[in-house]
C-alpha cells in the first residue's frame, strides 16, 4: 500500500499501468494496428516511447560528457558501435 503524500517516481517502462488518451493521425494508426493488431497498440506504443526517451536520455547524457571531457574521438565511436552491431573494431577502421 502507498504512503500518502509519498511521491513515488517510476523510470520509464516501470510501474503500473495507467489508461491515457491519445490522439494519432489516422494513417499511423491503421499502420499500427496492421502490425499488431487491435489489441496489441497499448505494449506497442508503451515499448516504442520508452525507446524515444532512452534515446533522448542517452543523447542528454552524451552531451554532459562531452560539455565535461570534450568531444568523442568518432574512430573510437565507429569501432564501439562495430563491436555492438557484432562486428570488430578492425572492420570499423578499414572503413
Amino acid at each position: 500500500m502507498a504512503n500518502p503524500g509519498v511521491d513515488v517516481q517510476f523510470m520509464p517502462g516501470e510501474g503500473p499501468a495507467r489508461s491515457v488518451s491519445v490522439s494519432f493521425t489516422t494513417g499511423t494508426y491503421e499502420a499500427i494496428r496492421k502490425r499488431v493488431g487491435k489489441r496489441g497498440v497499448s505494449k506497442f506504443v508503451e515499448e516504442a516511447t520508452v525507446r524515444a526517451l532512452s534515446r533522448e536520455l542517452l543523447s542528454e547524457l552524451i552531451d554532459v560528457i562531452e560539455a565535461e571531457a570534450g568531444p568523442f574521438d568518432q574512430q573510437e565511436v565507429a569501432e564501439k558501435a562495430a563491436i555492438l552491431r557484432g562486428g570488430t573494431a578492425r572492420a570499423a577502421g578499414a572503413a
